[in-house]
């Protein structure tokens, strides 16, 4: 109960820390929420337009901040280089730039609904530098299957497994995240980003150790896959043997950053507010 009573406080932290027009949000909550979409105003002039379909999906990024609420205080740099490989419409890429204008997003999304809805908020905010994929991030370069449910609007749950909410096969290009380093000069990235839905095994374990060198911290969400090594403790003992610190709580996310930094030097970052 506890853990449940700090998450709501937190939440509503966030709510009224990230949400400009956070009253008129709770008023839309409280009347029912009526209408297709609320429009939220967020830090930085951003304004995205939500469908009640994806209510959930952007108050994970902007109400829970679960992908980074594992990492040491003021962990980041105020101008951080991301990939964000399962982008979804874009809503964590979006927080990023609410907290980080300045931030360099490379964001990877291999369904075309999804990919479409990304494309609309990405330009309506040219200012960000944002580019996007439409393509998965996989173990190879050339294409994989996923399975969803092609009568949906969107998709949370687009998985490299059949599964109880989509088994609908559709081909999608892939790219090796080795390949999209070389591909876009990238020499360093500060945050790694994964919610693939059992993709990250086969991207983390095929990536060679050197290009670890040039990554400074991961999150993802884990999902038990079917194969050997696929789970979250068994990642993390990979990434920990890469000279990672891993951290994990009772929800399915990991966090790991390299011990050999000192993410107390700079406090103007995102993390946890109490180390």
């Amino acid at each position: 109960m506890h853990y449940i009573g700090t998450n709501k406080l937190m939440r509503i932290f966030s709510l009224v820390r990230n949400i400009r027009n956070w009253p008129r949000y709770l008023s839309f909550k409280l009347m029912g929420k009526r209408g297709a979409s609320f429009t939220f105003h967020c830090g930085q002039g951003i304004r995205l337009e939500v469908p009640l379909r994806l209510l959930h999906t952007f108050k994970e990024s902007f109400l829970d901040e679960g992908y980074l609420r594992g990492f040491p205080r003021g962990f980041f740099q105020s101008e951080p280089v991301v990939l964000d490989i399962g982008a979804n419409v874009g809503y964590f890429s979006f927080y990023l730039f609410s907290r980080f204008p300045n931030a360099r997003i490379y964001a990877f999304e291999p369904v075309e609904k999804n990919f479409r809805q990304l494309q609309i908020y990405q330009a309506s905010h040219p200012g960000f530098r944002l580019v996007a994929f439409p393509k998965a991030i996989a173990a190879q370069t050339g294409s994989i299957t996923l399975y969803l449910d092609q009568g949906d609007s969107f998709t949370t749950s687009a998985s490299i497994h059949r599964n109880p909410f989509g088994s609908d096969p559709v081909q999608v290009p892939s790219s090796s995240l080795r390949d999209i380093f070389r591909e876009e000069g990238i020499d360093q990235v500060d945050l790694l980003k994964l919610d693939c839905e059992g993709a990250e095994y086969g991207i983390l374990y095929s990536l060679p150790a050197i290009f670890y060198k040039k990554i400074k911290a991961i999150t993802l969400e884990t999902h038990r896959g079917e194969n050997p090594g696929e789970t979250r403790e068994e990642l993390a003992g990979f990434l920990e043997t890469l000279g990672y610190y891993v951290r994990t709580d009772v929800s399915d996310l990991l966090w790991a950053w390299k011990k050999l930094e000192s993410p107390l030097k700079n406090r103007s970052g995102f993390g946890k507010e109490h180390p």
